[in-house]
């Protein structure tokens, strides 16, 4: 069974790049990302803090996800409602982003 790591920090991207969908992390940190789209359902770990997300509703389909890191974004209470479906989610990272409120 593979544990593929994909980094991709600080690369300036705007958009990921094709993710082959055994990767179990994905590192895309310090970039001008503004949405997460093709992301691969297997990921354990997801990475993207330091980007300009506005949107992290293809989170929610990853069940198998431990870790995300989704700091200083562009984030505000709405757009997290996609993350209440991640049961086994351990760890979670939202410092840095315009939240009021995870009520």
């Amino acid at each position: 069974f593979s544990s593929m790591s994909l980094h991709f920090g600080g690369q300036k991207l705007n958009s990921l790049p094709s993710i082959p969908q055994e990767t179990r992390e994905l590192n895309a940190t310090d970039n001008k990302l503004v949405v997460l789209d093709s992301i691969p359902r297997s990921l354990w770990k997801l990475f993207v803090g330091q980007n300009k997300l506005n949107d992290v509703s293809a989170v929610g389909g990853l069940k198998r996800l431990e870790v995300l890191d989704l700091s200083y974004n562009v984030l505000e209470d709405h757009s997290l409602s996609s993350l209440w479906g991640l049961s086994r989610l351990a760890q979670l990272k939202l410092g840095g982003n315009r939240i009021v409120s995870l009520a």
